[in-house]
């Protein structure tokens, strides 16, 4: 490996452990703890030098965001499998939805709302897209058209944000399960109405 392979490798490792240093001050104390200098200090750096890696704070907290994106784009299509009921593996891409928002809720919302209000992150576009083609798929005449798809999609959306902001705080198994039915009943009725 040449020097400028490895001075990129480095750079790379150095950024991931920025990233992940932030990831663990934003996940026990929130967003607002998480500043060039805290980060720093936790590593053991001067702060000036994570400059020379993030232009600043919401640089690193929109790399975190995007990578919490990626993941849950991935995790998402291995979830869903059309197989022979694909209302049911819909319901069941939902639910994870839910779920891995709340589990997620420190890296997803709060970013999300503090750091990136209105702005449309491809990822996220991503992800809208992937529900709305599945959601398509189902071929429910109640969606007659793409403004009727957009509007069911952005409501499904909704009902699994509004859930995982109301279990966010409160993350254990039986929660989990909870908000798990309480999607399915919701995405069942919604798909019921719009047959």
């Amino acid at each position: 490996m040449d020097s400028s392979a490895r001075k990129q490798k480095n750079q790379e490792r150095i950024r991931g452990e920025i990233l992940a240093t932030a990831q663990q001050i934003l996940k026990k104390e929130g967003i607002f703890e998480v500043t060039m200098r805290r980060v720093a200090k936790e590593m053991g750096y001067s702060p000036g030098s994570l400059y020379n890696y993030f232009k600043d704070k919401d640089e690193i907290l929109t790399a975190i965001y995007t990578a919490t994106c990626q993941d849950f784009l991935q995790k998402m299509q291995r979830v869903y499998v059309d197989g022979d009921d694909p209302k049911n593996s819909f319901i069941e891409l939902m639910c994870f939805m839910c779920e891995f928002r709340i589990k997620n809720a420190y890296r997803y919302r709060e970013i999300l709302q503090n750091v990136m209000p209105g702005q449309e992150i491809e990822e996220l576009l991503a992800i809208r897209r992937y529900v709305a083609e599945k959601l398509a798929g189902l071929g429910l005449k109640g969606l007659k058209n793409e403004e009727d798809l957009r509007i069911a999609n952005r409501t499904l959306l909704a009902v699994a944000e509004g859930l995982a902001s109301l279990y966010a705080g409160n993350v254990n198994k039986a929660t989990i399960q909870e908000c798990r039915g309480i999607m399915k009943k919701a995405v069942r009725a919604l798909l019921k109405g719009w047959k």
